[in-house]
Parts: C-alpha cells; structure tokens; sequence
C-alpha cells in the first residue's frame, strides 16, 4: 500500500555510482553523510491527505484512467466545490508548512554551496471538456521565513492541452521540475490551487502523486580526476 503524508524516506548515498561522462569513466561519490530525503509524497489513497483535499474514485469515470508511474490507484484529489455561476477558487496548504530542508545530514553550507538539488512531480487532469485545473506550488523560504522563490506545476495552460476531441475523458499528464536548491533556502511550503470556470459547482481540477525530494550533488571523487588525467595523456600518445 502506498503511503501518504510529509514524510522523510532515507536512503544512503555512500556507495559510488558508475558513470560514463565523454572520456572519462569511473566511481562517483557524495561528498560528506547527507542523503536523499523525500519532503512530501502524497496519492490520496489514505482517509486523510496532507492537503485535505476532496478525493474521487478512478472508478467514477470521471476521468480516463491514470497509466502513468506511478500508478493512479484508487482515488485522486480535487477542487471540491466552488461557487455556482462565477469562477472560483480553492487553496490547499499542506499540513506541517513549512517543512525544513535541513534533515539527513544535509546542511545550510551545502544548500548555500549548491550542493542540493530538488526533483517536483506530480499528475493533473480534469473533466471532459472543461478548462477547470488544478496546480500545486513549492515555495522555497530563507532562515526568515522569507520567501526566494516559487516552482509550480500544473496550472491552466498545462491542463488545458489535455482537453480531448469531444465530450470524452481526458487523460492524465505529468508535469515536474528539477535544479539546485536555492542559495539561502532553509525550508519549503506546499500549496495546491484548483481553479474553475463560471459554468458548474465543483471545481474539477484534478491532481495525483505529488512528490517532492531533495537530493545531495555527485561530485567526482579523486581517482574519477586521475582516471580522467590518464585517459588524457593515453590519447596524447597515440596522438
């Protein structure tokens, strides 16, 4: 069964990682005892979710079904109800907001030297033809509690390329981001918007398997530098 919530999934990253990068070939390493963390992965499968949102069953058809990895199981959350004859819109912060970026052994000095990266993900739909979406912000603050910037995914231009020929279901698409940490950042919120047209109710905004981690940077261990300064003198001698 899939596990919800903030929660914080430690793997070790002590162990070298084969690579191949032009000529040169060999064993990468993580620098010091940080490890991958994941902040937030939420399937809305439990009875509960992080974002309290409303939840649908695949099995309502109202949408196609979730093919993507990872799977769709059983249910997805949504915009819950708007306000009829206008557009409108819901927002769901995450509980525990805001959650630190410093756990695992990763450290202020390695965010700050670029040596943490992040991977965003996750999956939006919505229902037949509307343009109603959902979209979900992570949101990168100081020791301050000062914001530095934002990543969205989602939103009404991503989901609107999902509107089908007809009144058919739309499928599921996934969107995601990944880069450096920000210099200066020290923890992270999660919000969701879903946002509907004037037509209807419900706001029909669909989003699964929200996923955030934060991972330490590979650097070259010295023998990766030897074996690349060889290689260099091999090809000056046949040269």
């Amino acid at each position: 069964m899939k596990k919800r919530s903030l929660t914080r999934t430690r793997r070790s990253l002590s162990r070298p990682v084969l690579c191949t990068a032009g000529i040169l070939t060999g064993a990468f390493a993580f620098s010091g005892e940080a490890e991958a963390a994941t902040l937030l992965s939420e399937n809305f499968e439990g009875a509960a979710n992080v974002f309290a949102m409303p939840t649908y069953a695949y099995s309502g058809n109202y949408t196609a079904a979730n093919g993507l990895t990872p799977a769709g199981g059983l249910k997805y959350g949504h915009g819950g109800a708007g306000a009829n004859g206008s557009v409108s819109t819901n927002t769901f912060s995450a509980a525990g907001n805001p959650v630190s970026l410093l756990a695992d052994g990763i450290t202020g000095a390695a965010v700050d030297a670029g040596g943490i990266s992040y991977n965003f993900y996750a999956q939006f739909s919505s229902y037949l033809s509307q343009v109603d979406y959902a979209q979900v912000t992570a949101t990168f603050l100081n020791g301050s509690s000062g914001v530095i910037s934002s990543l969205d995914l989602g939103g009404q231009a991503f989901t609107a390329a999902l509107t089908p020929a007809g009144n058919v279901n739309k499928d599921w698409l996934a969107d995601s981001r990944a880069g450096l940490v920000p210099v200066g950042a020290r923890s992270v919120t999660f919000t969701v918007t879903a946002t509907k047209s004037a037509g209807g109710v419900n706001i029909d905004g669909y989003l699964d398997n929200v996923q955030f981690s934060v991972n330490p940077v590979p650097e070259p261990t010295a023998a990766v530098l030897a074996l690349g300064a060889l290689s260099l003198g091999w090809r000056r001698r046949r040269v």
